[in-house]
Parts: structure tokens; sequence; C-alpha cells
């Protein structure tokens, strides 16, 4: 399920730290019965819909890999062994079934998108046979990765290693994420990805179909989403010139918005790789990232101007503009937190300069410097498959503004009258 946080805040002082929860809409694949003992692959994602963001689908191919754990060595065996797996349901209006067995270099359509199967769309690259439980097994552990394609891997670990015949950590080569500000019309793409907490079976439920078979992988979307908003409330006056400094004080140009932590959590750039680090106990995973960069900023949508509420085109302003910002949602794909700065409870930060101006014919002006915000800490750390919108405020109490006000009296007239006599010659 898709989460979504947002946030609320003053500038200067904290609102509200608000987190309202919604799911992607819902939907459950399963394959259809082979026979009773056979093992079936499918996915019980609810996050591969089309959403309020704009996510796509997996293309409606899994790579899978599995293994057994024989009761007689204590050790796993290779069951799946890179296999691809896809989506075959002939009537996108309903769950689809999952496939795997085919002959090297044959030619299979799948569903994409909700949409009929393009024939001829997948070409098998390896033998697949079909797989059958062994009650020789206490268990069975099983990885994917969506979809499948050469810039995934699973990384098992050699005979006398630790972790051998299991999947300790994938590679995923050629992501990316959102870092720094892109003030073209073109959008940057980022290739997108979807991955499944380790499935573990075990002897007990072999075969029984209301546990795990068909084997359903959860998904969730490699990215997060990030949306950041300004607005304020002073009438009669308009908000102009911004500028917004890093965590070292250091303006940076532009007008984006620029949040900040004290460690080096944005993670961007493009063409790096992904490693997926399995806790196969715990059935979780966490990611880490090589050839991308990481600093302690991140920049968002440029602000020419803070929207107003009363404004017509208030819901443009309030986010900006950027060309890796959807034009529909607002949202940015960004790179989840490394698993390494998880649980790091620095919050986010943000500080900025503006100019105030009166929108009347003396149209003064008044420099506003060092506004700051905080975001708290529970909502820094950025997860797969969740959506984060930060709202910052401006208003008068916020910046302490004291309004010039007239008063009036009338005063006790003064007689400076005298009695004062002079003869005239």
């Amino acid at each position: 399920m898709k989460r979504k946080t947002v946030i609320y805040l003053l500038l200067t002082a904290l609102l509200v730290a608000g987190c309202s929860k919604t799911g992607f809409a819902d939907g459950e694949f399963l394959t259809a019965e082979m026979d009773s003992t056979a093992i079936l692959l499918g996915t019980a994602s609810k996050a591969m819909t089309r959403s309020a963001t704009g996510l796509e689908t997996y293309e409606g191919t899994m790579k899978v890999y599995a293994a057994k754990k024989m009761i007689a060595t204590d050790k796993y065996d290779k069951v799946f062994g890179n296999y691809v797996v896809w989506n075959t349901s002939q009537d996108p209006s309903v769950a689809g079934d999952w496939d795997y067995v085919a002959e090297k270099d044959e030619v299979r359509s799948v569903i994409k998108d909700g949409k009929a199967a393009t024939p001829g769309n997948l070409t098998i690259p390896q033998k697949q046979v079909k797989k059958y439980w062994d009650y020789k097994a206490s268990e069975y552990l099983f990885w994917a990765v969506a979809p499948y394609n050469e810039h995934v891997t699973f990384n098992v670990p050699a005979a006398g290693s630790a972790g051998e015949g299991t999947v300790t950590h994938a590679t995923v080569t050629g992501i990316g994420g959102h870092l720094t500000a892109n003030n073209t019309s073109t959008a940057t793409q980022f290739s997108e990805y979807y991955l499944a907490r380790p499935v573990k079976v075990l002897k007990a439920n072999y075969g029984d179909k209301t546990a795990n078979n068909p084997v359903k992988f959860t998904f969730d979307h490699m990215h997060a989403w990030v949306r950041v908003g300004f607005y304020e409330t002073i009438s009669n006056h308009k908000i102009k010139n911004i500028t917004f400094y890093n965590n070292e004080a250091t303006p940076v140009g532009g007008q984006n918005i620029v949040l900040n932590r004290e460690v080096a959590a944005f993670v961007g750039g493009n063409n790096g790789t992904a490693t997926i680090t399995y806790d196969n106990t715990g059935l979780a995973y966490g990611i880490s990232y090589t050839g991308l960069t990481a600093q302690k900023w991140i920049q968002f949508g440029k602000l020419a101007e803070i929207a107003d509420p009363s404004d017509y085109a208030y819901m443009l302003k309030l986010w900006g503009h950027d060309g890796d910002m959807s034009a529909s949602t607002f949202y940015f794909h960004v790179l989840p937190t490394p698993a390494a700065l998880v649980g790091n409870d620095s919050p986010i930060t943000l500080t900025l300069d503006f100019t105030l101006q009166g929108e009347d014919a003396a149209a003064e002006e008044i420099i506003v410097r060092g506004v700051k915000a905080t975001v708290p800490s529970e909502f820094s750390t950025w997860v797969p498959n969740h959506a984060y919108t930060y709202v910052f405020k401006i208003t008068e109490a916020a910046l302490n503004l004291k309004k010039i006000e007239f008063d009036a009296e009338a005063s006790n007239i003064t007689d400076m009258s005298t009695e004062h006599e002079e003869e005239l010659i």
C-alpha cells in the first residue's frame, strides 16, 4: 500500500505535524491453478496500478530467485534461478494469470499497463520448467524484483560462505532520482523498479491455496515521491526576490526551494546502482547506493513569487516550477533514504530570505532575512512507495509583523492673545 504524508508548517514556527494515509487502488493478482502441488507464482501487490501520483505499472514481468532448505543437510538448494515470470491474462479488467514455463528463446505475450497483451513482446532467455513442492525441504525462500531485465542481479554467496544458497542482496543498475534543480522543460527520465520483501513458505503450507500457493509477492515502488509548497496570507502584499540557503548557510540561486538535513541523506543523479540488502529472517530489505551523489540538501520547484490563496493561479504557484516535477501532481521522483541513515533523528530544515512588497502606489519593500522552518524528524526519512507533501505557510504572526496604526485626538486650544494698549499719535 502506498502511503501519503502531508506536513503543514509555519515558517519560523511549527504549525502541525499531520499524517494521513491513503492506499493505492487495490488489486490482487493470482495465478491459475496448474495442479495441486505445482509451485505457482503471483503477486498480491497493492501498489501496481496507476494512482494520484502518476505511478506506472511494473510492465507485467518480474525476476525471481528461489531456494529450498533441505532437511537432510540444513542447507539451501536452488529452485528458481533467475526465472522470468510474466502476466498472461487476456482480459485487462480482471486479475491476471502468471506463468514461468517456457523453452529458451520462446516468444511470449505480456500484459502491460492493464492493457491486452502485445503479441510477442517477451523473449524467454533460458529454458524454464514447472516446479513442484519438495516435501524433503523444510522451507522455501523466494525473492523478486520487477520488471525483469538485465539490470537486475541476484547475488548468492558461494558454498561455505555466510548465507550460502540464499539471496543476500540484489543489485539494480541504471537507477536515479531527482536531487538538483532542472530548470528546463525536459524531465529527467528515471528507471522504475519495484522491490518485494522475501517470501518464506514453510512445509506445512506447501500447495495450500489459502496460504502461500500461489506464492504472493508484495511489491513496493523503489522510489518515493516528494512535493514542497509555499503560500502566504499577508493581505495586500506579495513576496518576491526569494533566496533559499543550504545547510551550510550558502545561498542557492535560482529561487528553487531547498530542504536541508545535517547528514547526507539526499541521494540522486542518474545511472547509479542500488544494492538491495535482504533480511531473510525478518523478511525485509534495505537500500544503499553507489555511483550517485549524496548530499545534505535537495532542491524542488522554483518560486518566482509565493502563492496567495486568493489568486486564481494559486495551485500552480504553490509548488513552483521544475522540469522533473509532475505536471499533474507536482511530485518529484526521489530515491529513498539510504538504509544506513534510516532512524537518524536529524530533522529537515529550511531557511530563506525574501522581500515583502506592498501592493499600493508606494510599493514599499521590507527585506526579511533568515526565515526558518523545521520538519519533525519522524517525517524526515523517505521510504519506498511513500509520498510526502510539505506545505509551508507565511503569516503575519509567524513573521512577527506589526501593523502601523494611526490614532488622533483633539488638542486643547492655546490662547496666545494678550491685552495691550498703545496710544496712537
